[in-house]
C-alpha cells in the first residue's frame, strides 16, 4: 500500500470521528442519548524487507457506550421509585382530608358532645333540643362529606388507572414498531447496519414502560428484545404488542381489574394486582384496594357504632310531654339515625355492600346483611362462600383475602345465617350452591349514607319512661356516646370508643402517609445514584468531547499533510525521470 492510500485511510478515519464526536456533541443534552465511539482497527500488515510493515487504519463501526447491568438495575429500581411516589401522592389526598385546622369531623364530634351537655342541663328546652338536632345534624354531614371525598378519590384513581393503561399501551406498540425495525435493519445489514438512535429510542421507551409497570427483558435473536411483566406475561414478543385492558368488573361496577386479551378468543385474561409487580399501575391498585377501603370502612364502623348508640338511646326513652305531671301514655323515642340506600347503586343496601361473585350459578341470589355487632366486629370485609359437605351445602365465612378453610356460619333458619360476633345475613331469589360466594363490605357505605331522620325538638328522647319531664337520664347516654368503649372489644380487652377511633384512622393516615414519604425519597436517591452512574458511562461530557475534537482535528491534518508529502514525493519522482 503507498504512502497515498495510508494517509488517505487515516484522513477518512479522522472524519469519521470527527463526524461521531460532534453527534456526541450535538446530543449533549438529549437524555435518551447514549454516547457513541467510533471503532477503528488497523490495516493488514505488509510484508517488507524482512519485516511488516503498518498499512493504514479503518472504520470498522460505532457502538454505543452501555452497562446493560446497570440499565436493569434502573429498570427495576424505576419502577419501584414510580410505584412508592404515585403511592405517595395517592395517600397524600387523604391526608389532605384530616389536615391539621381542616378537620370538620372532630370539630363536628366536639359540637355532638357540647350540645348533648348543654341540653342535658336543660332537657326541657327547646332552643337546647333544637341545638342539639342542629349538632347531630352537622356530624352526619360530615360523615357523609368526608365519605363523600373518598369516594372521589377513588373515581380519580379509576381514571388515572385507565390513563395509565392507554399509556402502557402506546409504549409498548411503540417497542414493537421499533423492534420491527430494528430486526429488519440487522437482517438486511448482516447484524451490523442497525441504526443507533433506533436502540436508544426503544431503551429509552423501555425505561417509561417500567416506570408505569414491573418488566423483564429479554433480547432475541434478531436485535429484538421481548418484554415480559414480572410474573412472566408478555407485554411485547418481537413486533406484537399485547394491549391491556382497564374493565369494570363484572360481580362491581365501582372496581376496575386489569386483564388482556386472549389469543385464542374468549373472555379476557384477568391479572391478579400481584403479578403486575411494582411499577405506577400497581400503586393506584394497592391504594384502591387497601388504603382507601381501610380508611372508609373504618370510617364506616364508627358511623354505624353512633347509629346504632343513638337509637338505642332513643328506644330507651320517650318523647317530651309539655303539660304538666305524668303523662298519660308514654310515647317511646323513634329513630334519630337511619341509612339511605343508593337506589342507583345495587350492590348497596345503606351501610354495606355485598359483591357477587361472576361466576356464581344464579345471578339473582342476594346475600343482604342484617344486624352487625359494632363492639365485637373485628373485619370490616368478610367472604362468605359455600362448600360441598358430603352433598350438603355448608355456608362458611372468612376474612376477606384469607386463604384459610373458613369457619361455619350459623344457621338460623329460613335462610338466615350468623357470623358470631360480627353480622346475620340472609339469603333471597335463589339458593346457595357450592361454589357460590360473595365479598361483604360490612361498613363500607355507613358513614357516606347516614342521615338524620326528619324529628321534630319534641321527639327528642331525653328522659326515662318513668322520669318527669326534667329528667335527663337517656341525654347523659347522648353525652357519653362517642366516649364509650364500643369497638374492638374482644376478650381481655375493654375496646375503645368512636373518638379514639378516629384518632387511631388519623395516626395511621398520618404513618401511611410518612412511610410512602420515606419510601420515595430512598428508591429516588438509589434512582438518582443509578442515573448518575450511567450518565458517567454513557452520557455525553462536553470537555471530554472538545478535547477529542482537536485530537481528531490535528489527526485529519496530520494525514492531510501525509497526502500532501505523497504528492511532492511523486512530482519529485517525475521531475527526476524526465
Amino acid at each position: 500500500m503507498s504512502i497515498l492510500s495510508v494517509g488517505l485511510s487515516g484522513l477518512l478515519t479522522s472524519r469519521d470521528a470527527l463526524s461521531v464526536t460532534s453527534s456526541n456533541v450535538a446530543n449533549a443534552n438529549n437524555p435518551a442519548y447514549k454516547r457513541q465511539v467510533l471503532k477503528q482497527a488497523s490495516g493488514l500488515s505488509q510484508f517488507l524487507l524482512g519485516g511488516y510493515v503498518g498499512q493504514g487504519v479503518q472504520s470498522t463501526g460505532v457502538d454505543r457506550v452501555t452497562n446493560q447491568f446497570l440499565y436493569n438495575q434502573i429498570l427495576k429500581t424505576g419502577s419501584e421509585s414510580h410505584y412508592a411516589s404515585t403511592l405517595k401522592g395517592q395517600l397524600s389526598r387523604v391526608d389532605e382530608i384530616f389536615a391539621d385546622g381542616n378537620n370538620a369531623l372532630a370539630d363536628a364530634m366536639t359540637a355532638f358532645t357540647n350540645a348533648a351537655q348543654d341540653l342535658s342541663l336543660r332537657p326541657a328546652d327547646n332552643p337546647s333540643r333544637q341545638q342539639f338536632l342542629s349538632s347531630t345534624q352537622f356530624l352526619v354531614e360530615q360523615f357523609n362529606s368526608v365519605s363523600g371525598r373518598f369516594d372521589a378519590i377513588r373515581r380519580d384513581n379509576t381514571e388515572q388507572i385507565q390513563f395509565t393503561v392507554n399509556q402502557i399501551n402506546d409504549l409498548t406498540g411503540n417497542i414493537a414498531d421499533l423492534n420491527k425495525s430494528i430486526a429488519k435493519s440487522y437482517l438486511t445489514g448482516d447484524g451490523k447496519g442497525v441504526p443507533l438512535n433506533l436502540l436508544d429510542q426503544r431503551e429509552d421507551l423501555i425505561l417509561q414502560l417500567s416506570e408505569k409497570v414491573d418488566v423483564q427483558v429479554i433480547e432475541g435473536e434478531r436485535g429484538e428484545l421481548n418484554i415480559l411483566m414480572r410474573q412472566g406475561q408478555p407485554l411485547v414478543t418481537f413486533d406484537k404488542a399485547y394491549s391491556l385492558l382497564a374493565l369494570s368488573d363484572a360481580s362491581d361496577p365501582e372496581t376496575t381489574v386489569i386483564a388482556r386479551d386472549p389469543e385464542t378468543g374468549g373472555a379476557p385474561i384477568r391479572f391478579a394486582n400481584k403479578n403486575l409487580g411494582r411499577g405506577e399501575l400497581s400503586a393506584l391498585l394497592e391504594f384502591r384496594d387497601t388504603a382507601i377501603n381501610q380508611y372508609q370502612n373504618t370510617l364506616g364502623l364508627m358511623a354505624l357504632s353512633i347509629h346504632d348508640q343513638v337509637n338505642a338511646i332513643q328506644a330507651g326513652g320517650v318523647e317530651l310531654v309539655d303539660d304538666p305531671g305524668p303523662p298519660a301514655a308514654n310515647v317511646p323515642g323513634k329513630p334519630l339515625l337511619s341509612f339511605a340506600k343508593n337506589t342507583s347503586d345495587p350492590l348497596d343496601n345503606g351501610f354495606s355492600r355485598v359483591v357477587a361473585n361472576a361466576f356464581n350459578s344464579d345471578a339473582n341470589t342476594r346475600l343482604a346483611v342484617g344486624t352487625v355487632n359494632t363492639s365485637t366486629l373485628q373485619s370490616n370485609e368478610y367472604e362468605v362462600f359455600v362448600l360441598n359437605n358430603a352433598g350438603t351445602p355448608e355456608v362458611r365465612y372468612r376474612p376477606l383475602g384469607s386463604k384459610s378453610a373458613g369457619q361455619v356460619a350459623t344457621d338460623l333458619g329460613g335462610g338466615n345465617y350468623q357470623v358470631p360476633d360480627a353480622f346475620t345475613f340472609s339469603i333471597s331469589g335463589g339458593a346457595f350452591v357450592p361454589g357460590d360466594s360473595f365479598q361483604v363490605k360490612l361498613t363500607a357505605k355507613a358513614a357516606l349514607n347516614l342521615r338524620l331522620e326528619n324529628l321534630g325538638t319534641d321527639q327528642v328522647a331525653t328522659r326515662a319512661p318513668s322520669a318527669s319531664v326534667g329528667d335527663n337520664t337517656q341525654v347523659l347516654k347522648m353525652t357519653r356516646v362517642l366516649d364509650q368503649a364500643t369497638l374492638f372489644q374482644r376478650a381481655g380487652s375493654s375496646g375503645i370508643s368512636v373518638r379514639d377511633t378516629f384518632s387511631r384512622l388519623l395516626t395511621t393516615v398520618g404513618n401511611d402517609v410518612r412511610v410512602a414519604d420515606n419510601s420515595a425519597k430512598t428508591s429516588l436517591g438509589v434512582l438518582e445514584s443509578l442515573n448518575a452512574e450511567q450518565s458517567a458511562q454513557s452520557g455525553v461530557n462536553l470537555d471530554e468531547e472538545a478535547a477529542k475534537l482537536i485530537q481528531y482535528q490535528q489527526a485529519y491534518s496530520a494525514n492531510a499533510k501525509i497526502i500532501s508529502l505523497s504528492k511532492e514525493l511523486f512530482d519529485d519522482l517525475l521531475t527526476a525521470v524526465r
